[in-house]
């Protein structure tokens, strides 16, 4: 044995030795800040989610308020009549954009950049495509749409303009599609001020157009419409200008589209789709239903609290949105522990923010619905209207996260029937119930019905699932039986200084001792491992723009995977090496692109990922073991 060997070997026994000490503390600490550091990951994902659920719906929402104040309580019911239809393409926005933006997160996460490349040309092209030609049928098809929804009879002014809104609304359609999707995309472009400033500027043209339209031009409904899609193409110029700047993280070009692409998420993104068109069809049907048991004030009291749902309702959305892209991006590298911690933020921060969101809904419903409602017996009927759908928010919320979760992890069925009992079947079914016999107020109380009667629904599905009564997170995850490596076949920690990476160190040769790895790949992993730990919390400490170094490292079949993150600002470690070959220094670095096999780089959800894969080698006796 030559003298560096035996002195690595030494090494080994050392860190074994010295592990039972630390080991215990480290773990403590280990996951008390994993659980921050995925917290903060899981909070900046929201605030942008949130943000772009919003934008989805911004027009509408822009436009309820400026109908509902100036143009009085008839055509507000005009404007109920026609919002199905905009509630659909904000459905099929959603399709394009969680579907893509989950299976872009879940390749970025496994190191496949051009993966994620494809999967988002493919969006940007599929909607393109197909927005100008939904746009169209929309244009030709006006007036039947708006029969369907409602508007018949002898009411010819209600069908005259709602169908005239569809008709300045129908070119937004390509727009829509677009902005819903880039705004979705701006969180793993580490762009989270692009979004807000694109749904800032969106909102103040079309509140100008909107102003314009109705105190000068007199354009009517068509004017309104008009001026909702000269807001979206403002806003989907803004985000697209994203991909022009040098420091970009993905790539749009059309030769990158796929057919096969935009189907596999249209798959994925469907029950995104679900929760649009059933609210649709649940739209038409409790239109025509408060026209049965009430009168057209009915319809625009509901009008005013669909409008409302565009204002709150994002925020659980949001949430759902959040708890899609981070679970994907950890379900990608099949992370249980990132994954269950995901779904433990989400469900808490979600409860706790609705419920807070729920009281104030609550106390000041009035200056709320005034800013929808003028006429006296509209805002009546819709401050009870709006104060019932408040009160179910909390169990919304959950039902939300846990389908979205789902559709993440690729059970698609349970999402599916999640989604179509909560948003069309049971409410419709207590609706017509309660209200035959309690007329419009049974109508609102419905809402809060579905909510329960959808979370009782799942969880005797997930009993049913497990054998059991569900107690905790773990029986609500429902993941594969194979689902990544085993806890005995991985290590995680998390450091902040440089004496948790010494600890972490400890852990890191203890772990590779027990797994028997051989002498040379197990010195190419810790080389490695204690370079790019070193390295983050250099910068960490010296430019104070970050807080946390995650990593992990897993033992599988015929490689180590060594898996490190943190929330710094964007270095590229080997991008720096090729600028600066020149340069005699940073050693460690260079040492690093030396040991290992593969090294994959990108920035995004303003966190750096390394990934480097490290090949084992036949031990023919000579691992750590013996």
């Amino acid at each position: 044995m030559t003298y560096q060997e035996k002195d690595q070997t030494d090494h080994f026994r050392h860190a074994a030795d010295e592990c039972m000490s630390v080991r215990k503390n480290a773990k403590k600490q280990g996951e008390a800040m994993k659980n921050r550091m995925i917290s903060h990951t899981f909070r900046q994902s929201l605030y942008v989610l949130v943000l772009s659920s919003m934008v989805t719906m911004l027009g509408a929402l822009v436009d309820g308020i400026i109908i509902g104040r100036l143009m009085g309580s008839a055509v507000m019911a005009a404007y109920g009549i026609a919002l199905p239809a905009t509630v659909l393409i904000a459905g099929i926005a959603n399709v394009v954009s969680s579907g893509s933006q989950s299976l872009s997160s879940k390749a970025l996460a496994r190191g496949e950049k051009d993966t994620a490349d494809a999967y988002l040309s493919s969006a940007v092209t599929g909607s393109l495509i197909f927005g100008a030609a939904l746009g169209a049928l929309m244009i030709l098809l006006r007036e039947p749409l708006c029969i369907l929804m409602g508007a018949e009879g002898g009411k010819a002014k209600l069908l005259s303009d709602a169908a005239s809104y569809l008709a300045g609304y129908a070119p937004a359609v390509p727009a829509i599609l677009l902005t819903q999707t880039l705004s979705s995309y701006m969180h793993l472009e580490n762009a989270r001020k692009r979004a807000f400033a694109a749904a800032l500027i969106g909102t103040v043209v079309n509140c100008a157009g909107d102003l314009v339209n109705t105190l000068f031009v007199h354009g009517g409904m068509v004017g309104m419409g008009l001026t909702t899609a000269i807001s979206y193409y403002v806003m989907t110029a803004i985000l697209l200008q994203q991909y022009r700047r040098p420091e970009h993280v993905l790539t749009i070009s059309p030769q990158k589209s796929r057919l096969h692409l935009i189907g596999e998420f249209t798959v994925l993104g469907l029950p995104s789709a679900d929760i649009q068109v059933c609210s649709t069809v649940r739209t038409v049907l409790l239109n025509r239903l408060l026209l049965t048991i009430s009168t057209q004030i009915a319809v625009s009291a509901f009008s005013v609290r669909m409008s409302m749902y565009n204002l709150y309702g994002s925020v659980v959305i949001g949430f759902g949105l959040a708890t899609l892209l981070v679970t994907s991006f950890y379900i990608g590298e099949e992370n249980e522990s990132s994954v269950r911690e995901v779904l433990t933020a989400a469900l808490r921060g979600g409860i706790f923010t609705m419920v807070v969101l729920s009281a104030l809904v609550c106390i000041f419903t009035g200056p709320l619905v005034r800013m929808f409602a003028g006429d006296t017996e509209v805002f009546s009927m819709a401050v009870d209207s709006v104060r019932f759908f408040a009160l179910s928010l909390p169990i919304f919320v959950v039902n939300s996260i846990l389908s979205k979760y789902y559709q993440a992890l690729g059970r698609h069925v349970l999402s599916h029937v999640m989604t179509i009992l909560e948003n069309l079947i049971y409410v419709c079914l207590l609706a017509f119930l309660l209200g035959r016999s309690f007329n419009v107020t049974g109508v609102w109380v419905s809402f809060i019905g579905t909510e329960l009667l959808t979370l009782l629904t799942l969880l005797l599905i997930v009993w049913g699932k497990n054998g059991r009564f569900p107690r905790s997170i773990d029986d609500f995850m429902l993941l594969p039986a194979d689902f990544g490596p085993r806890p005995e076949e991985q290590l995680q920690a998390e450091c902040e200084n440089r004496l948790q990476v010494e600890e972490t160190m400890v852990r890191i040769w203890s772990f590779l001792k027990v797994r028997g790895a051989d002498q040379k790949s197990a010195s190419q992993v810790a080389l490695c491992a204690e370079e790019l730990m070193k390295n983050a919390v250099e910068q960490v400490e010296r430019r104070g723009d970050g807080r946390h170094v995650q990593i992990r490292l897993m033992d599988k079949k015929k490689e180590w995977a060594l898996c490190l993150r943190d929330d710094g600002k964007s270095f590229d470690p080997m991008r720096w090496l090729r600028d600066h070959e020149e340069e005699k220094e940073r050693y460690g670095l260079r040492l690093v692109r030396l040991a290992a096999d593969d090294i994959q780089h990108v920035y995004t959800l303003n966190m750096n990922q390394i990934l480097i894969r490290i090949k084992k080698e036949e031990t023919n006796g000579t691992d750590l073991q013996t």
